[in-house]
C-alpha cells in the first residue's frame, strides 16, 4: 500500500527544527542591528564636529546653536532628534566648546552604549 503526503509526527519534527532556528538566529539578527544603529550615530557625531571645527575656523567661534550647526551640515538639524535609534542631544557653550551626545532609545534594543564628542573632536566614554 503506497502513502500519499506527510505523516503528523513528520510534520512536528519539521517545525520543531524551524523553531530551533529562528531561536538561534534571532539574537544575532538583533546585534546586527544595534551595531549599525552605533555605527550610524558615531558618523553622525563625527560630521557634527567636523562641521563645528569648520564653522569655528571661518567665523573664529564654535557655533552656539543647532541652527548655525545646520548651516555646515547641508541644512540637516541633529540636535533633539532621534536618528537610527539614538537620540542626539547638543550643549552650546558661549562660542568656546560644544558637546554632542547619542543616547540609545532604549538600551539593549536600539543601541548599548552611548557616544559623546568634545571640543577639538575628542570622543567621550
Amino acid at each position: 500500500m503506497r502513502r500519499n503526503g506527510f505523516s503528523l509526527l513528520e510534520l512536528m519534527m519539521v517545525l520543531l527544527i524551524i523553531t530551533v532556528i529562528v531561536q538561534i538566529s534571532v539574537p544575532y539578527i538583533a546585534a546586527s542591528k544595534m551595531s549599525s544603529n552605533e555605527a550610524v550615530v558615531e558618523k553622525i557625531l563625527s560630521n557634527m564636529s567636523m562641521a563645528s571645527e569648520q564653522y569655528s575656523a571661518e567665523n573664529g567661534i564654535y557655533p552656539i546653536s543647532g541652527t548655525q550647526l545646520a548651516v555646515y551640515m547641508e541644512g540637516q538639524q541633529y540636535c533633539g532628534q532621534v536618528m537610527a535609534g539614538f537620540t542626539i542631544n547638543c550643549t552650546f557653550g558661549t562660542g568656546d566648546t560644544y558637546f554632542y551626545e547619542g543616547i540609545p532609545v532604549q538600551y539593549g534594543q536600539t543601541g548599548s552604549r552611548s557616544f559623546s564628542i568634545a571640543t577639538g573632536g575628542a570622543w567621550g566614554p
